[in-house]
This record gives C-alpha cells, sequence and structure tokens, in this order.
C-alpha cells in the first residue's frame, strides 16, 4: 500500500476519544465530536457539520455494490478544527465519495485529512473533493488528501482548493449595491449552498 500526504499536528489528543463502533446503512448525521469506525452493510451517506473540535471518521465496505458518501460543512471563527474522512473499500464495485466545503476566519484553524483506500482486489471508484475558503489574514488551513490503495482496480481523483474571497468578486457585488461585508457574506452563502 502506498499513502502519500502531510503529517500536520493537531491540538487534540485522538486516544482520549472512545472509538464509536457502527454497523449501518442509510444516512447518519453526526453531531458530537469523537472518533467513528463506520461499517456500511449498503449505501451509507454520512453527514456532519465542521466545528471548533475533533471529528474522525471512517467507513469500511463489508457488502458490493454499494456506495459510500461522507458529506461535511461549516463555518469556524475560532479554535480549531480536526477532521479526518477515510473510506476503505473491502469489497467489489463499491463508490466511495468524499465532499467538504468549509470556512476559515478570525483566527480559527482547520486541520483536514481525507483518504479513499481500497484492499487488494477490491474494486469500485473513489471522489474526493474538499474547498476551502480563508477570510481572513490571521486563520489556517491545512488540508492532506491521500490514497491508500493495495488494488489497481478503482480509479480514483482528489483535489483540495483553498482560497481567499477575490477583490474581483467583492468589486462585482458592490456594482450591485453592496457593501464589503454584505458581498462576504452572499458570496460566503452561495459558497456553501452550491
Amino acid at each position: 500500500m502506498t499513502n502519500y500526504g502531510l503529517k500536520v499536528n493537531s491540538k487534540y489528543d485522538v486516544s482520549e476519544y472512545e472509538e464509536r463502533v457502527m454497523t449501518t446503512a442509510g444516512d447518519v448525521v453526526l453531531f458530537e465530536s469523537g472518533v467513528y469506525k463506520i461499517y456500511c452493510d449498503g449505501d451509507t451517506f454520512v453527514k456532519h457539520n465542521i466545528t471548533s473540535n475533533l471529528m474522525h471518521i471512517i467507513c469500511i465496505s463489508v457488502r458490493d455494490e454499494i456506495k459510500i458518501n461522507i458529506e461535511a460543512v461549516g463555518i469556524i471563527s475560532d479554535g480549531v478544527s480536526d477532521v479526518q474522512h477515510k473510506i476503505i473499500s473491502k469489497n467489489k464495485n463499491v463508490e466511495m465519495n468524499i465532499k467538504v466545503k468549509s470556512i476559515a476566519d478570525n483566527d480559527a484553524k482547520i486541520i483536514y485529512r481525507s483518504s479513499i483506500g481500497g484492499v487488494e482486489n477490491s474494486t469500485g471508484m473513489g471522489n474526493q473533493n474538499a474547498k476551502f475558503i480563508m477570510l481572513s489574514n490571521e486563520c489556517e488551513i491545512d488540508a492532506e488528501p491521500s490514497l491508500n490503495l493495495a488494488s489497481n482496480l478503482i480509479p480514483t481523483t482528489h483535489n483540495v482548493a483553498i482560497s481567499g474571497v477575490s477583490k474581483e468578486n467583492i468589486f462585482y457585488m458592490s456594482l450591485h449595491g453592496l457593501n464589503n461585508k454584505e458581498s462576504e457574506t452572499e458570496l460566503v452563502h452561495s459558497f456553501l449552498n452550491s
């Protein structure tokens, strides 16, 4: 297996969190911070908000012909958000998707790690897509997508984009009568809901 990515330090100690293990299919909405191991026994859609806490999610397939999706969205204004998403295929024809949109403001820090993995002879496809916006010069975003594949039968894509709100976009919005703060608010709302 090959694993790529940077090593980013977090203020959280994962060993202080009891791993919550579940076997499920369907919609899973996570509200509490923690470490989750989810065995997916059918199509599974995991969703959570990105907040100033630790949220590590590992989804593992236990059946053929399923879809596993992890989606997260959020705005962090202060504190540290440590998010890890990992999907591992152990079966045939497993579709794996990770989608994240988040915004950092003030002195917030977002640490984001994601991984698509597959054991030998597993098949399917994987896609990681993470987009971040920085609204201040004091905030920080560290993102590390990775692939951990022992099977060459899983085509994958992954991308991470980190940007700010451009002056051109603010100017364009001001032409429609909005001040800078209103323009930024509209752009953020559009980003999170697109």
